[in-house]
């Protein structure tokens, strides 16, 4: 693996952790909404976030490369609305995204074709996570405070997620 790919996925993992930070301290606060629903929601990305590190972390390893990641800055603790709470998640979600962009083009520069391979994948899934939370977003909007009966129904439809790495991804997570 190429020093500037091994060193783009040390950041990854990093970037993946604070994710997984950042969506337990987002679970949290919803259990406080009472809201168990979409705390289950981001319980489930959170371990998502923990399998895309592991994902890095075993390619770097694979490829030779020490992982060498770093520290998790503490994440941002309160929110100031369910919808405020998911537009957090958007923009952290776009910020991520900007950085596998970043490291997709610098795999396709040095060819390296398990790189790319893998890294199409989170570009596909991260694609299909935005389009699911453009909907959460588009149903949040039309519940008005968080005591409606549609943030309720919402709710117990986010309770419903579930997880599971894909088995070509898992090698050694």
């Amino acid at each position: 693996m190429n020093t500037a790919i091994g060193d783009a996925f040390c950041r990854q993992v990093r970037l993946e952790l604070t994710s997984c930070y950042l969506y337990k301290q987002m679970a949290s606060w919803f259990e406080g909404k009472d809201l168990p629903g979409f705390a289950n929601w981001m319980r489930k990305q959170a371990h998502e976030e923990v399998g895309h590190a592991l994902v890095f972390f075993s390619r770097l390893t694979a490829g030779g490369q020490r992982a060498d990641i770093g520290t998790v800055d503490p994440p941002i603790r309160d929110f100031t609305s369910v919808q405020g709470c998911f537009s957090h998640f958007v923009d952290h979600e776009k910020s991520v995204s900007g950085h596998l962009s970043c490291i997709l083009e610098l795999a396709r520069k040095h060819r390296d074709a398990k790189a790319v391979q893998v890294l199409e994948w989170f570009e596909g899934e991260n694609g299909i996570r935005g389009e699911e939370v453009d909907r959460i977003l588009g149903r949040l909007k039309m519940a008005s405070g968080e005591r409606c009966p549609l943030l309720r129904t919402l709710d117990g439809d986010l309770a419903a997620r579930r997880f599971r790495l894909p088995a070509s991804l898992r090698m050694g997570a």
